[in-house]
């Protein structure tokens, strides 16, 4: 029986050494786990601050793509023009059945007059000047062919 007690003795003794020696390879763990969350909310914060700023930079993109590229007269934002154009809308569908059954009859073209050519007053004297070219240089380089006065 004194052998039993020292085994049950011993056995608690070893249940209880294993108990603390579990209890201290938790605590290690908790705080490796607890160093892995802190460096994973350190990386979630940064890429959250790279986020803003891809989003500010994508910003300021498109504003300076719009101020170098859009039209630069004062004219009103496209999604802003029907507004309150529900009555002229309407009013232009009617019009558009209307044109499409008057689209057969044609215009005839206009053209543009064309103002005459103004011509320089008689009273201006007038001098004709004939360049003329030396004989080596009266034949087309080209072919050979003779050139003629103009």
């Amino acid at each position: 029986i004194i052998a039993a007690m020292n085994d049950l003795a011993a056995l608690q003794k070893e249940n209880e050494r294993l108990r603390a020696q579990l209890a201290a390879e938790k605590e290690s763990t908790q705080r490796a786990l607890n160093a892995e969350q802190e460096k994973i909310k350190i990386a979630q914060e940064k890429v959250e601050e790279r986020d803003q700023q891809i989003s500010i930079l994508k910003e300021q993109i498109q504003t300076l793509l719009k101020k170098r590229f859009d039209s630069s007269s004062e004219k009103s934002a496209p999604d802003q023009l029907g507004l309150f154009n529900e009555a002229e809308s309407i009013q232009k569908d009617e019009d558009v059945t209307a044109d499409e059954d008057n689209a057969a009859v044609s215009r005839p073209d206009r053209q543009k007059p064309t103002k005459p050519r103004i011509s320089i007053a008689d009273h201006h004297p007038r001098e004709e000047i004939e360049y003329d070219l030396p004989e080596e240089q009266k034949h087309c380089p080209h072919d050979g062919a003779s050139l003629k006065l103009i």
